[in-house]
């Protein structure tokens, strides 16, 4: 099993674009942490939102990311808590099929 973490993101097409080149700067960072297993961001066909998903051994290696300094670096010095009231995060569990 895997913990996975979703954040929509809903964001204007004109600032999609460095939404993705953000994600694209900071995603190797994340490879520092154990438990890590991948990062992806979609985008919704009629770009009215954005899906950033990350993929985690479990929800204590997730949780040992959003508790970092990485982390705050990430969001501009926000921590995780001051992060929540703009974020739309919803939690999974799951596996790969194939």
């Amino acid at each position: 099993m895997m913990f996975i973490a979703t954040n929509r993101l809903e964001l204007p097409v004109e600032q999609q674009a460095k939404m993705i080149e953000a994600f694209r700067r900071s995603a190797p960072a994340l490879r520092q942490f154990e438990g890590f297993q991948s990062f992806e961001i979609l985008v919704s066909e009629d770009q009215s939102h954005m899906l950033a998903i990350s993929h985690w051994a479990n929800r204590a290696a997730y949780e040992a990311y959003i508790n970092s300094d990485t982390f705050r670096k990430h969001h501009g010095g926000a921590s995780s808590e001051q992060m929540q009231p703009h974020a739309n995060i919803t939690y999974y569990t799951g596996e790969v099929l194939s």
